[in-house]
């Protein structure tokens, strides 16, 4: 778990699945990301999977402190450890968790576990 003060980043898991859907169904979200549709459940899980055997991706669930609601996703993908790069993603599932600096919070964590961790 990655501590920060309005929000915690942990690992993404199978149990995340039911959120990781909701959010991405999300008009919004849905509209900015590139497949036309969310995944079904069977889809999600199947990428958690893959990527946890593959190993060049670092997913987290970006978590409201004090309330303990998922608000979004963050992550690392196509991570390079030789040539020390990756590709940088962020969705705010919820609409009242938006505008109010938690997503910069998130990045600024990520960003820090990126370059002092990896």
């Amino acid at each position: 778990m990655i501590e920060g003060e309005r929000v915690q980043l942990r690992p993404m898991q199978a149990a995340d699945t039911d959120d990781v859907i909701r959010m991405r169904r999300e008009p919004t979200v849905l509209a900015q990301l590139f497949s036309a549709e969310a995944p079904t459940r069977e889809e999600h899980l199947r990428w958690l999977e893959r990527i946890q055997v593959q190993g060049d991706r670092h997913e987290f669930i970006i978590v409201e402190r004090g309330t303990g609601r998922s608000i979004g996703t963050i992550g690392l993908s196509n991570i390079d450890p030789k040539h020390r790069h990756a590709q940088y993603g962020i969705l705010i599932g919820e609409i009242d968790a938006r505008g109010k600096g938690l997503a910069l919070e998130a990045s600024h964590l990520l960003l820090a576990y990126a370059f002092d961790k990896l």
